[in-house]
């Protein structure tokens, strides 16, 4: 059976309710076995949905970061049930808030959790505004929440101290 279609603008838009099979979680050579993974923004919507999958591929841990622990410990618990085979942990972290990250790596490194896979899937909604309309300081905390801030925990993950195996 073909995914439903809808024609917007002239463009197609197919709506898929199930992973293309060349992306199955589920293929071997996609396993995730004896991994870490960090899911910024994992306790709803698209990053809850990635967060699964690296369970169903088999992660060792997932853990998920959102800014409402109690959001972020209801989804991990959901998980946890749902895939025994694989440690779903949360925390709570503003990834927006420099001092927060910080502390979230920091505290990482105290507990000698390396991560191995980061998916940074947390976004600041910009205005929808001309630049100038929305002014200097408006654009410069959504350049700081967009950029800035993931740029911040890729760096942060690349450079974990004793980490020896590839990242992703």
């Amino acid at each position: 059976m073909n995914s439903p279609t809808a024609t917007i603008n002239g463009v197609t838009i197919r709506n898929h309710n199930k992973p293309y099979e060349a992306i199955s979680p589920q293929r071997p050579e996609l396993s995730q076995a004896g991994r870490t993974v960090l899911v910024c923004g994992g306790s709803t919507g698209i990053g809850h949905a990635i967060a699964r999958n690296y369970c169903i591929a088999g992660a060792s841990d997932v853990i998920i970061l959102g800014r409402r622990s109690d959001v972020a410990e209801k989804a991990a618990s959901k998980l946890n049930e749902a895939y025994p085979g694989t440690n779903v942990t949360w925390r709570t972290c503003d990834l927006f808030n420099r001092d927060q990250a910080k502390q979230l790596w920091d505290n990482l490194e105290k507990e000698r959790i390396l991560v191995d896979v980061i998916i940074v899937n947390a976004v600041g909604q910009p205005e929808l505004k001309s630049i100038l309309e929305q002014g200097a300081d408006r654009l410069w905390q959504d350049f700081e929440n967009n950029v800035h801030a993931p740029l911040y925990l890729v760096e942060r993950f690349y450079k974990q101290a004793g980490h020896t195996k590839q990242k992703v």
